[in-house]
C-alpha cells in the first residue's frame, strides 16, 4: 500500500507536472475493445518460482521496517510458495496489459485485482509486482529483491516474503523486442496446481481500453471484401496504432486489432450482419459503417453470383479416333447448355512383319521392317543391305611405257565378272635444265633438259628479270602556280620510269580582296582578289543583300470561312509584297447549347454554336430525362418473413409504378432478454428477442452467480500455536462456509547495540505467549584507536607513544617515536580503515518499479511546495487586509 509521505510526495510532484507539463492527446469516443498480439516466454517465468522459494528459505529473507532502523527477519518462518495456474493466467493477461498501460491500474481504469475475478483466483489476500525492461527471470527477480532500497523501496520485496501469500503465478510477455513481467500473489480459495503446458508462442489477448485512458488511435487503411452470392464470412476487423496515457515512453508501436460493431449503410439486399458474420444475399456492391475509437470506418463489400454446378450427360463421340490421332468426345450441361470435351486416346497401330532380303554380288538386299494393316503407316522401315563386294583377282595385260599408259585387268571368283584399270605410264626421266639464251630486264630467255630413257628432249622459257626500281620518286618537272609538275620511279639497271605521278601546280595566294562594286536588295556586287605571288586578279559575286521587310498591314481581315491579305513594305527600298491570311475558321464553344429540351419519355438535341457566325456542329441528342419518381407510398407493409408492396409516382408526368418491399426479417434486439433468472446455484437462461414479433434466437445459459459471501464472523479466535475458525454467510440465500485462521505470534522487537567488542542484536518476544528469538546480528564496531604521546623526542632521545580507543578506553599498540635529528619511518601503515566504501553502483538502463532512491530530492521537493503555498497564502492575507 502507499504511505503517506509517498501520497504527499505523488501530489506534490502533480502539482509540479500540472505546471510544467503539456496535457496528453485524447481519442474521444466511447471505450474500445482490442486485440493485441504478445509473445509468451512462461518457461522463463516458471522458472522464477525457485528463484522465489530459495530466497524465502534463506538467511536473507529479511525488510526494513518503517523506521528504517529495525528489520522484520522472515528467515525459517515461510513455506514455499505453490505454484497456481489460475494465477498464472491472470498474470498472463496483465503482462500484455501493461504493454499498453504500465500501472497497476489496468487498461479499462479498474484495479488490477479485478483480473483475479475474471480468472477464478479469489482469495483472502492478494498483491502484484510489475516491471519492463529486464531480459531473464535472474535480472527481474534481483531487480525486485531491493537489497539496497530502505522501507520505502522494498514493496517488491515484501510481496516476495509475505507470509500472507501461499501461491504464485509468473508471466513473461516479449512485445516489440522489450521484456514485460508480472508476479500475481494470493492466499486462494480453490488453489489450481493442475500443471499446464507453458505457453511459448505468439498469442492474441483481448483487452479493453477506457477512452479517458486513450492517448491516441491511428487506424489502418481498411482493405474491401470479396464474396460470393450464398456465401458468409467473418465480419472485418481494423488494425491500428495505440498509445495510451500510461504507455512506456520506450515501448514501441502498438498494432492492435479491432472489432467495431459493423452496420450495413448501402445495399441492404447484397449483405447483412447476423451476429459476428456477414452473408452475401445476392451480387451487387454495399457498404459497411462502425464507429472505432470516435472515428468513422467503412469497408466496400462486392459480391459476385455463385458458378453453375454443372450437371454432365453421358457426351456424345463428335470425332472418331484413329491410329495417331485422339477422338473428342462432347459433354453438355443439362442445367446452363455449357459444353466440355475430352479426349478418347488413339487406337494405336497393327502391326505386320515385312521379311529381310539377303544381298548377292549384283543385287542390294533389305533389313526386316513393318507396317500396320488398318493405315498402312510404316512402323518399322526396310533399310538396303548393299551388295556383297566382288572377289577380284588382278593380272598386267598392258605394260605401260614413259608415255602410254598399261592395263591391269581384275576377274571376279564368285561370279566371273571382269573390270580394267589404267596403269599410269612411267613418264620421262629428265636429266637437269641448261641455259640456251640468258635473259633481260624486259627479254625472255631459255633452257632445255633430255629424257635417258627414250631421249626426248624439253625446251622451257626463262622469263625476263624486271626493272629494279628505287624507293624514292625523281622530280622530273618542278610546278608553278598555274603549271603542273611530274615526278616518276627510275629503274637502276636501265633508263627505264615507272609511277609518273603529277606534282600540283602550287595555286595562287591571294590576298583579301577589293570591293569593285557593292551589292543592293536586288542587284549583286563585285569583289577582285590578287596573287601576291604572280600578279594574277580574280573577281566573285557579292550576293544581293535581300529585302528587310516591316511587319505587314492587314489590307483585307480573315473571316470564319474566307481568307484576307497582308502588305508587307521593305524598309530599305520601299518595295511591296501580299501574302494571304488563311481563314481563321470556326470558334466552337466549349458548351453545347440545348436547341431542343427533352422531356420523361421524348429525345432533346444539343449542337456547338460558333461564337463568331451561325455555324453549329456535333448536333447531339439529349436522351429522355425518364421518370423521377417520388419516396413512394408503402401499399402494403412487409413483415419479418412476409414482402410488402411500394408505389412510386412520377413527380412530372403523373406515371406509376409498384415495387416488392422485401420481407423485414427479424429485427433482432442488441440486447439479451433474461428469461429465466440465475440463483446462487441454478443457472437461468436468456435470448436475443425480435422487436417486431415473439420469435428468439440464440437461446443461452446464465450460469448460477455463485455465492456472496460477508465478511465473516470469528466463531473460534486464533492463538499463538492453535488456529482458530472464521465462518462466512453467503447474504443472497444464507449458505455458510468456515475457513482456518492461522495461529500467529504477537512480537515486540528490542535492539541490543553493539560495543566495541561485543556483537549487537534484536530480540523478537511475543506479547501474548512469551516465545522469544533474536536475529539480526550487527558486528562489533570494533576500537576506534587516537594515538597518545607518553613521551617527546629530542634530538638524541626517541620519545615514545601509545594507541587508547576513544570509546571505550581500552589500550592498543605502543611504538617509539624516533629522535627529532634523525629521519621518520616510511613503513606503511598497517591500520584497517572503519570508513564504509562511498562508490556508488553502477546505474542501470532499466527503469525501475517502486524506485524510492531519490526520496530525499522528493521530501525537498514537497517543501518548496509547502513553502510556495504558504508564501501565497500570506500575500493573500495581506491584500486583504
Amino acid at each position: 500500500m502507499k504511505k503517506l509521505i509517498r501520497r504527499c510526495l505523488a501530489l506534490a510532484l502533480s502539482a509540479v507536472f500540472l505546471l510544467t507539463c503539456a496535457a496528453p492527446v485524447s481519442a474521444a469516443g466511447t471505450d474500445i475493445d482490442i486485440q493485441l498480439d504478445v509473445t509468451y516466454s512462461q518457461t522463463d517465468a516458471r522458472d522464477m518460482l525457485t528463484l522465489i522459494n530459495d530466497f524465502r528459505a534463506s538467511n536473507d529473507a529479511w525488510y526494513w521496517n518503517q523506521d528504517n532502523s529495525t528489520k522484520t527477519d522472515q528467515s525459517g518462518k515461510l513455506q514455499g510458495l505453490t505454484y497456481d495456474y489460475n494465477l498464472e493466467r491472470v498474470a498472463m493477461q496483465r503482462a500484455a496489459e501493461i504493454v499498453v498501460t504500465y500501472s497497476h491500474t489496468r487498461p479499462d481504469g479498474s484495479s488490477c485485482f479485478t483480473a483475479f475475478d475474471e480468472f477464478g483466483a479469489n482469495g483472502y489476500w492478494s498483491a502484484e509486482n510489475i516491471a519492463i525492461g529486464q531480459t531473464s527471470a535472474q535480472a527481474v527477480f534481483e531487480a525486485w529483491r531491493e537489497d539496497n532500497e530502505d522501507y520505502a523501496g522494498q514493496g517488491h520485496r515484501r510481496n516476495m516474503l509475505s507470509e500472507n501469500a501461499t501461491s504464485i503465478g509468473i508471466a513473461h510477455v516479449v512485445y516489440g523486442g522489450v521484456h514485460f513481467w508480472v508476479q500475481e500473489f494470493g492466499r486462494p480459495f480453490t488453489p489450481n496446481t493442475t500443471e499446464t503446458a507453458p505457453n511459448n508462442s505468439a498469442t492474441p489477448v483481448d483487452i479493453q481500453v477506457a477512452s479517458s485512458s486513450i492517448r491516441s488511435v491511428t487506424l489502418d487503411a481498411i482493405s474491401p471484401l470479396s464474396l460470393t452470392a450464398g456465401e458468409q464470412a467473418d465480419l472485418p476487423t481494423v488494425s491500428a496504432t495505440l498509445k495510451t496515457n500510461d504507455t512506456w515512453d520506450y515501448t514501441p508501436d502498438i498494432h492492435v486489432t479491432l472489432e467495431p460493431n459493423w452496420t450495413v449503410t448501402a445495399g441492404s439486399d447484397v449483405v447483412k450482419v447476423e451476429g459476428d458474420k456477414l452473408t452475401a444475399l445476392g451480387a451487387g456492391s454495399a457498404t459497411l459503417s462502425a464507429t472505432v475509437a470516435g472515428q468513422t470506418v467503412t469497408c466496400s463489400v462486392t459480391v459476385t453470383q455463385a458458378p453453375c454446378q454443372h450437371q454432365w450427360d453421358d457426351g456424345v463421340v463428335t470425332t472418331e479416333p484413329t491410329c495417331t490421332q485422339d477422338g473428342v468426345r462432347t459433354y453438355t450441361c443439362q442445367l446452363c447448355g455449357e459444353t466440355r470435351t475430352e479426349a478418347i486416346p488413339a487406337t494405336g497401330h497393327t502391326v505386320v512383319i515385312d521379311p529381310a532380303v539377303a544381298p548377292t554380288c549384283t543385287h542390294t538386299g533389305l533389313t526386316e521392317g513393318s507396317h500396320c494393316s488398318v493405315c498402312n503407316t510404316v512402323i518399322v522401315a526396310q533399310t538396303e543391305v548393299p551388295m556383297l563386294p566382288h572377289d577380284y583377282v588382278a593380272s598386267v595385260t598392258t605394260e605401260p611405257t614413259c608415255t602410254v599408259d598399261g592395263v591391269r585387268t581384275y576377274t571376279c571368283q564368285l561370279c566371273g565378272a571382269t573390270k580394267t584399270e589404267a596403269i599410269p605410264a612411267t613418264g620421262h626421266t629428265f636429266g637437269p635444265w641448261t641455259t640456251v639464251t640468258s635473259p633481260t630486264c624486259t627479254q625472255s630467255g631459255s633452257e632445255q633438259r633430255s629424257c635417258s630413257v627414250c631421249g626426248y628432249t624439253e625446251t622451257r622459257g626463262v622469263d625476263p628479270t624486271g626493272h629494279s626500281w628505287e624507293d624514292d620518286y625523281t622530280v622530273d618537272q618542278a610546278p608553278t602556280c598555274t603549271q603542273d609538275g611530274s615526278k616518276s620511279i627510275h629503274c637502276s639497271r636501265c633508263d627505264a620510269v615507272t609511277d609518273v605521278q603529277t606534282i600540283p601546280a602550287t595555286g595562287h595566294t591571294w590576298d583579301q580582296g577589293t570591293v569593285f562594286t557593292p551589292a543592293t536588295c536586288t542587284e549583286s556586287g563585285t569583289m577582285r582578289y590578287t596573287c601576291t605571288v604572280c600578279g594574277e586578279t580574280r573577281d566573285e559575286v557579292i550576293p544581293a543583300t535581300g529585302h528587310t521587310w516591316d511587319q505587314g498591314t492587314v489590307l483585307t481581315p480573315a473571316t470564319c470561312t474566307e481568307n484576307g491579305t497582308m502588305r508587307y513594305t521593305c524598309t530599305v527600298c520601299g518595295e511591296t509584297r501580299d501574302e494571304v491570311i488563311p481563314a481563321t475558321g470556326h470558334a466552337w464553344e466549349d458548351d453545347y447549347t440545348v436547341d431542343q429540351a427533352p422531356t420523361c419519355t421524348q429525345d432533346g438535341s444539343k449542337s456547338i454554336h460558333c461564337s463568331q457566325c451561325d455555324a453549329v456542329t456535333d448536333v447531339q441528342t439529349i436522351p429522355a430525362t425518364g421518370h423521377a419518381w417520388d419516396q413512394g407510398t408503402v401499399l402494403t407493409p412487409a413483415t419479418c418473413t412476409e414482402n410488402g408492396t411500394m408505389r412510386y409516382t412520377c413527380t412530372v408526368c403523373g406515371e406509376t409504378r409498384d415495387e416488392v418491399i422485401p420481407a423485414t426479417g427479424h429485427a433482432w434486439e442488441d440486447d439479451y432478454t433474461v428469461d429465466q433468472a440465475p440463483t446462487c446455484t441454478q443457472d437461468g437462461s436468456k435470448s436475443i428477442h425480435c422487436s417486431q414479433c415473439d420469435a428468439v434466437t440464440d437461446v443461452q445459459t446464465i450460469p448460477a452467480t455463485g455465492h456472496t459471501w460477508d465478511q465473516g464472523t470469528v466463531i473460534t479466535p486464533a492463538t499463538c500455536t492453535e488456529n482458530g475458525t472464521m465462518r462466512y454467510t453467503c447474504t443472497v440465500c444464507g449458505e455458510t462456509r468456515d475457513e482456518v485462521i492461522p495461529a500467529s505470534h504477537h512480537y515486540v522487537d528490542t535492539v541490543t547495540a553493539p560495543t566495541c567488542t561485543q556483537d549487537g542484536y534484536t530480540t523478537h518476544t511475543c506479547s501474548v505467549c512469551g516465545d522469544t528469538y533474536t536475529d539480526t546480528l550487527v558486528a562489533a564496531l570494533g576500537h576506534s584507536y587516537e594515538w597518545v604521546v607518553d613521551q617527546e623526542p629530542t634530538a638524541t632521545q626517541a620519545g615514545s607513544r601509545h594507541q587508547e580507543c576513544t570509546v571505550c578506553g581500552a589500550l592498543g599498540a605502543t611504538e617509539t617515536i624516533p629522535a627529532t635529528g634523525t629521519e621518520p619511518s616510511t613503513q606503511p601503515s598497517t591500520q584497517p580503515s572503519t570508513q564504509p566504501s562511498t562508490q556508488p553502483q553502477a546505474g542501470s538502463t532499466v527503469p525501475s518499479t517502486g524506485d524510492h532512491s531519490h526520496l530525499t530530492v522528493y521530501v525537498g521537493i514537497l517543501a518548496v511546495c509547502v513553502l510556495a503555498l504558504a508564501g501565497v497564502g500570506a500575500v493573500a492575507v495581506r491584500r486583504r487586509r
